[in-house]
């Protein structure tokens, strides 16, 4: 939704309430806002009045959520890190008395979590535009901040040869 009032002060802000099957029970669905606020100093009348050469002075600030669901390892997505996947594993020598016994059987590939959540990218941004000498110099300055929590991460049982387990539980800024 997008309020403005004479082109001097705008607001806008939209909410997003996105699902995944993804994720488990619990931990599907989430809520990403954002918003924006701006002032149009120029518009004022003391600027109007006094420094008719200032076409143009926004101070303006947002401010959002974004949600990523999808999770990637050795470069294929990973669907369902919920659930436990089990496969063909290792061979295994029995009784290796004179002759070998090698026997195939299965294992976890891949262990399950139900604790992985959304990725969420929070972003800030302050800026300023200016127009001035009827829009013959213009400038555009931006600070922009971005930190992110929840990131995917795979860990190995270190004691095992355990296959990854995958987690989201790093920040990051």
């Amino acid at each position: 939704m997008r309020i403005s009032w004479n082109y001097r002060y705008f607001v806008d802000f939209n909410f997003g309430y996105n699902g995944s099957e993804n994720f488990a029970k619990g931990h599907r669905f989430g809520f990403f806002p954002a918003y924006s606020l701006a002032w149009n100093i120029a518009e004022e009348s003391f600027i109007k009045k006094n420094w008719k050469w200032m076409g143009m002075f926004k101070v303006r600030f947002s401010y959002g959520k974004v949600g990523n669901d999808k999770i990637r390892h050795n470069n294929a997505d990973v669907r369902f890190p919920y659930l436990y996947a089990i496969g063909e594993g290792n061979s295994y020598d029995w009784a290796n008395y004179g002759s070998s016994y090698g026997f195939t059987g299965l294992t976890y590939t891949e262990l399950a979590s139900d604790q992985v959540s959304w990725e969420v990218a929070t972003k800030k941004d302050l800026g300023v535009d200016l127009a001035l000498f009827d829009d013959k110099f213009k400038l555009t300055v931006d600070y922009f901040d971005e930190s992110r929590s929840g990131i995917f991460m795979q860990r190995r049982f270190a004691w095992h040869d355990w296959p990854a387990r995958k987690e989201s539980f790093c920040k990051c800024r």
